[in-house]
Parts: C-alpha cells; structure tokens; sequence
C-alpha cells in the first residue's frame, strides 16, 4: 500500500476513535498502532493499561496489534505504523516491541515500519540500530570495567 494512503487511513481512524472515546488518549503514551497484514486487512490496537497491586503500567499499542493478530489467526505483516493518539505524530516503537512483530513469522523481517508520515523503513533496519547501539554500549562498559580494575588496589 502506498506511504500516503496507509498513513492518512490510520491517521483518520485514530480521529474518528479520539472524537468517539475522548479518555482514549490518556497520557502522552496513549497510541494506536496499525499493521497492514498480508491479505491488506488492517489489525489495529491502543495501548491499554494494566495493574498489579496498585501500581499501573502502559501495555503498547504494538503488543495489541500483535495480540489482535495473532486471534485473528494472522501472523504476516506488510507495514507498520504506530501514532500518538495526543497529537496523531508518527512514533517509532521501541526494540522490544519490534521484536514480537518479527517474531510472529520468519517474513516479517520485510516487514516496513513509519519513521515518519511519508518515509518508513525495514523492521530489521531498527532492529540492527538497536543491536549496534546495544554493542558499543556493551563496549564502553567492559572498557570502563577494565579501566577501573586497572586501577583497584
């Protein structure tokens, strides 16, 4: 599906569910993310909210997509965007949830995901940043690790 038109479809229905569910967007994490499946159905899903005892936490619009998906017997996925359900920009999801998207189906490392509005990139191009990232982090701490030891008495 063509940049524009998967974006202004996803952008359009998170409106419609802003004007519709106004407490929808509930935070600066609130988020719809849209996944355009093999067969051009598009698989939706908000963040939500979940508790344990009495402290709150935000489960990603992503991992309900992927939830939706998978119990609609669904595991290839073409295209990728998550919005803000504030202000409808582009996010970008973050490594671990990436990862169960990739994870559903060996194809979905050609699976694309919006970086912006009208430019999205390869899954595995954020996932490879990320691994890299995550390498020269890794790095710099056994470097400053061995720097200390160097220095112990």
């Amino acid at each position: 599906m063509a940049l524009n038109v998967f974006y202004s479809m996803v952008r359009e229905a998170a409106e419609q569910l802003i004007r519709r569910e106004p407490k929808l967007a509930f935070s600066a994490n609130a988020r719809i993310c849209a996944i355009l499946a093999k067969n051009y159905d598009i698989i939706s899903g908000v963040s939500s909210i979940y508790m344990i005892n009495q402290t709150a936490g935000i489960i990603p619009a992503e991992y309900m997509a992927v939830v939706a998906m998978n119990n609609a017997d669904m595991t290839r996925a073409l295209q990728m965007i998550t919005l803000s359900l504030v202000d409808f920009s582009v996010v970008v999801p973050n490594p671990s949830e990436l990862m169960i998207v990739q994870a559903m189906d060996p194809a979905n490392t050609k699976c694309n995901v919006y970086i912006s509005p009208s430019d999205y990139v390869p899954i595995t191009s954020l996932l490879e940043n990320e691994t890299q990232t995550e390498e020269i982090s890794n790095e710099a701490d056994q470097t400053t690790n061995a720097s200390v030891n160097d220095f112990s008495v």
